[in-house]
């Protein structure tokens, strides 16, 4: 019994993670399936799946950007999955909704990696050197998945897309679901944006070592160093 519970207690730490990453595998299945086969069974259910862990995250506690992402994400996928027939004729629209979980996969592994390599610090085995060499490769799939799904793709088809506001408002032309539809787009769009600007910031930094954004004096130039000067002689005085 003593043993069951050391297990789940080594295990917890990853539940989450590793539930996100096999949600978001099973979304890129289902939209691989859709394209192939035009077939929107796998679609459906990943709506539904989407909306259960979106309201599991929520109880579990979010930030304030992670509220509204997912409630805009239990929007689109609850109209969805109540009025499937019409939700048949966006279907590619939608497509390009559940195309950035793509970046999703990275993203959970990424929180995986971070979370086996901070309760593994005091080991040295082959298995966390190959996990600490591939951390910076995670890190950069992450990044270029998350700007061309999130930011290019997603607002190119969906968002400044006009032929998908007119498909949208034909196919939900009633109880205002074309406006909750395309107002929830939007929405992601700017949590999308502000995300990618958080995420840059940081790549940028990495790259450079330090913060670019931060003012960093030359310690040795000549201006600088006459006004400490002056600073310390006025300082010896008081």
């Amino acid at each position: 019994m003593e043993m069951d519970k050391d297990i789940f207690n080594n295990i917890k730490p990853y539940i989450q993670d590793s539930v996100s990453l096999g949600i978001a595998l099973f979304v890129c299945v289902a939209i691989y399936y859709y394209i192939k086969t035009k077939n929107t069974f796998l679609m459906k259910i990943a709506g539904i799946i989407c909306i259960l862990y979106s309201l599991f995250d929520l109880y579990n506690g979010a930030t304030i950007d992670f509220w509204i992402h997912h409630i805009a994400q239990i929007v689109l996928c609850t109209i969805m999955t109540i009025w499937p027939n019409e939700a048949s004729k966006i279907m590619i629209y939608i497509y390009y909704c559940f195309l950035v979980e793509v970046s999703s996969i990275f993203f959970s592994f990424r929180s995986l990696i971070r979370i086996f390599l901070k309760n593994n610090l005091d080991t040295n085995t082959s298995i966390f050197k190959f996990i600490k060499q591939f951390q910076p490769i995670n890190e950069v799939l992450f990044f270029v998945t998350f700007l061309y799904t999130r930011l290019y793709l997603f607002n190119k088809h969906v968002v400044f897309n006009p032929e998908c506001y007119d498909t949208v408002n034909n196919a939900f032309d009633f109880y205002m679901t074309n406006k909750m539809l395309l107002g929830s787009t939007a929405i992601l769009s700017v949590i999308n944006l502000y995300w990618s600007s958080f995420l840059t910031n940081k790549f940028i930094n990495k790259v450079f070592g330090y913060d670019i954004y931060k003012y960093k004096p030359d310690p040795n130039d000549p201006i600088l160093m006459e006004i400490e000067t002056i600073k310390s002689k006025i300082l010896n005085t008081i």
